[in-house]
């Protein structure tokens, strides 16, 4: 963990300080062992409502905390991730990708206090656009970064896959951390939706699980073997001085990596405009020979879907919006120009003269030799 390489660093330039390392189990019962407490402080990472943390509180030793879980707690000094500034690039960026609602998903967030915290401060990040309220849904169990096999079974998870499908077209999800990031993405994909054409999905922690597989997530970054390191500093600071650990310092700016999670060009263009384009493409190119294929091929849609969607929307389909585009075009300069009929031929998009002729005879019912004079 970068934590960890930061305690490391720390240590590879005082020497003379002793530091050992505990892992204790998360949520179960533990007796710290004695050796802790004779030490002379502790930098630690845990939730609040783990027991062992508090024994160490009681006992008076010096302590500082690089998790957000005990900001506000006496004699609890928090050096932690400038987390208002991560709720801040997280709604400024998802705004600018155009998301007009906002959920937040986390890991029990009811227990475990920084979760709400967290959710309380994109919330305010977002009401400076007044717009709706931040959701929020907690998965419960097992967290996913240490069961796997929750990321990929989501099947199992029916509760998320029905918030999932509440969740409004464009709406934009921030989680926790990267492992959930995935696994929302994977339940996304599991109720038939699409990333980032239907929902949006940015994670936290720039972990390997976010970047390894496709879609990419979009995630934001803080330098851990900074904040790790800093917090033994400042403990051992603390510890030198007699100054006593209380307080909470924010350290660190968040760095943005946008992936193809919230990247909306990703996203189709909307039916609407998709049909004007393809409007104005036969409007402007159909005296270059257009064709619907190379309509559908521009706009990255099928054929079916262009010719069911054109004949709704404009009561013609698109192969004859290109044959009278194209027609009127010869018309037009049949009757008010000199041109030859090659020439006409040409400025049709007709690459054979025999080809114009066919289709105008076909169209009209006459030569356009024939039009040109009955136009006079």
């Amino acid at each position: 963990m970068s934590v960890f390489r930061g305690f490391l660093s720390f240590q590879d330039e005082n020497p003379h300080v002793e530091v050992k390392h505990y892992l204790f189990p998360d949520r179960q019962p533990y007796a710290v062992a004695e050796s802790v407490f004779n030490a002379d402080g502790c930098v630690f990472w845990s939730d609040r409502d783990n027991s062992w943390p508090w024994e160490l509180l009681n006992s008076g030793m010096p302590l500082v905390t690089i998790g957000a879980d005990w900001i506000g707690i006496d004699r609890v000094l928090t050096i932690t991730r400038n987390r208002p500034a991560y709720a801040n690039i997280a709604i400024t960026h998802l705004r600018q990708q155009g998301c007009k609602r906002i959920a937040y998903i986390g890991h029990e967030l009811i227990k475990r206090r920084h979760g709400l915290v967290f959710h309380e401060m994109l919330t305010t990040a977002w009401n400076r656009y007044e717009l709706s309220p931040v959701s929020f849904f907690e998965t419960v169990g097992v967290h996913p970064d240490q069961d796997r096999t929750r990321i990929s079974n989501v099947e199992n998870q029916p509760a998320l896959l029905a918030y999932l499908e509440s969740l409004e077209r464009g709406t934009g999800i921030v989680c926790e951390v990267d492992h959930i990031a995935r696994m929302v993405c994977n339940a996304i994909h599991k109720i038939g939706r699409k990333v980032p054409e239907d929902l949006l999905i940015l994670g936290y922690g720039n972990l390997y699980i976010g970047s390894n597989q496709s879609p990419g997530i979009s995630t934001v970054h803080f330098d851990l073997q900074k904040i790790g390191k800093l917090a033994l500093q400042t403990l051992y600071e603390h510890v030198q001085s007699g100054y006593p650990t209380t307080g909470c310092h924010f350290i660190d700016e968040p760095i943005l990596i946008v992936r193809e999670s919230t990247d909306i060009s990703l996203r189709p263009m909307p039916q609407t405009d998709y049909l004007l384009e393809a409007k104005k493409l036969i409007e402007t190119k159909a005296d270059q020979g257009i064709t619907v294929s190379g309509i559908c091929s521009t706009l990255n849609v099928s054929k079916s879907k262009l010719s069911v969607d054109f004949l709704n929307r404009f009561g013609i389909s698109p192969g004859v919006a290109i044959r009278r585009a194209r027609l009127q075009k010869a018309c037009q300069l049949l009757s008010q120009t000199q041109l030859s009929i090659s020439a006409i031929s040409d400025a049709c998009g007709f690459e054979e003269r025999h080809s114009f002729y066919n289709f105008f005879k076909r169209e009209l019912g006459c030569s356009p030799r024939e039009y040109r004079k009955s136009a006079h």
